[in-house]
């Protein structure tokens, strides 16, 4: 009896501990099927397919790694055929055309986009359930439906664009030559660029500066013939004379105090600043300093409009010659994507902003879209990560059709 009740411990001993480590892998699945879930839900779709892949007996797992895979920034060039494929065990599930539609909207593909969302409407009615995500696609529609026709988005060709990252574009007056930031070199660290447009295309850039800068450091201007380059980290703001493969200090342009600035709009009459600065209430905010006519003096600056401002930030501001429209960038609620391009128009009769009108589509796309420069009254160049992007983020060109 006693050597049979000890075969029966160690049975139970074995049983255990065979068990646990079934159990706590199981738990450990489903624990991270829970995270990756919620990362989906928070549209951080690269966590969700990283989490995904260490997931294996779950339901469902597949298709919502594809599906997060689709939308998701590292992985978002493989084929839709990838998801349609779920479509004859899904199809009867509206959120299977909710998530279609999402995938067409992120590769700019507005009539499908358009198609499913509205399909998934049609068929997730009454569902209260289902009333957040109706919500989401009502919302993605408004974009979808008011999108502008009449304006061309393309990517700047190679060889500006390229496998990685490039930014801060500035067209000079005869459109002929462009300045800009890459970090093809060295990854995270930008040098600056020119290149002159020949008879087939952008020639090769050549590297003008002397040393890479930080991402966070740049900042290129083109006023009235002159290119500036503003330095966060000293705070001063520099005339450049560029030439074909190097740059040089002409001289430091006397402004007010600009420590803490991070990206600067100046008027061609260089009497007006315009600049994106952090403030202790909210994120960055947009403030103006005007140059006095009858002292050279810059006046102290102040908020730009209490219109443009939000809680969020609002950076890479730029004003139209006329004086008319302020662009600029900002993360706020209510955009399409990371950040959105905005503008306000000044009203001459109040005299004041007005509230900010989001640029919509094709200039915002669900992906990061900022520092929007106006060329030529048909023309404008800004930076983005949208789906066309070569890299990481690119230069891409605003066309107004005739």
């Amino acid at each position: 009896m006693v050597i049979c009740g000890k075969i029966q411990s160690i049975g139970v001993f074995i049983s255990v501990v065979v068990f646990l480590p079934l159990m706590t892998h199981a738990q450990s699945e489903v624990k991270i099927y829970q995270d990756a879930d919620a990362y989906m839900r928070q549209e951080k779709y690269d966590l969700a397919v990283d989490a995904f892949q260490y997931i294996s007996d779950l339901p469902d797992v597949k298709y919502k790694s594809t599906i997060s895979a689709l939308l998701s920034k590292k992985y978002r060039y493989r084929s839709i055929d990838t998801y349609l494929e779920f479509e004859a065990e899904k199809g009867k599930d509206p959120l299977y055309y909710y998530w279609l539609g999402k995938i067409y909207l992120r590769r700019n593909i507005l009539s499908k986009a358009s198609e499913y969302l509205n399909q998934f409407l049609q068929m997730s009615e009454g569902m209260n359930k289902l009333d957040s995500y109706r919500q989401e696609a009502q919302f993605k529609l408004q974009f979808v439906n008011a999108a502008e026709t009449s304006m061309a988005v393309t990517p700047l060709e190679s060889p500006i664009n390229s496998n990685f990252a490039e930014m801060s574009g500035v067209l000079f007056d005869d459109e002929t030559r462009l300045l800009f930031a890459s970090d093809r070199l060295e990854e995270g660290k930008f040098d600056i660029y020119v290149t002159e447009k020949g008879p087939y295309g952008w020639n090769t850039p050549n590297v003008i500066s002397q040393s890479p800068v930080e991402v966070d450091h740049l900042n290129l201007l083109y006023v009235r013939g002159t290119f500036m380059y503003y330095n966060q980290q000293s705070s001063q703001l520099n005339e450049m004379e560029i030439g074909a493969k190097d740059w040089k200090v002409l001289s430091a342009v006397e402004t007010l105090d600009l420590a803490g600035v991070q990206h600067i709009y100046m008027n061609k009459y260089k009497t007006r600043l315009i600049f994106s600065k952090p403030t202790e209430e909210n994120g960055l905010e947009i403030f103006e300093s005007l140059k006095l006519r009858s002292t050279g003096e810059w006046m102290e600056p102040v908020l730009i409009s209490p219109q443009v401002s939000s809680r969020y930030n609002e950076d890479y501001p730029y004003l139209t010659d006329d004086n008319k429209r302020l662009y600029f960038s900002s993360d706020r609620p209510g955009g399409l994507g990371k950040r959105d391009i905005y503008y306000s128009e000044f009203d001459d009769v109040k005299n004041v902003w007005g509230p900010p009108i989001n640029a919509g589509i094709p200039i915002n796309t669900v992906d990061d879209d900022f520092d929007f420069r106006v060329s030529s009254d048909n023309e404008a160049v800004f930076s983005s990560d949208r789906i066309e992007s070569t890299g990481d983020y690119d230069l891409f060109v605003l066309q107004v059709k005739k």
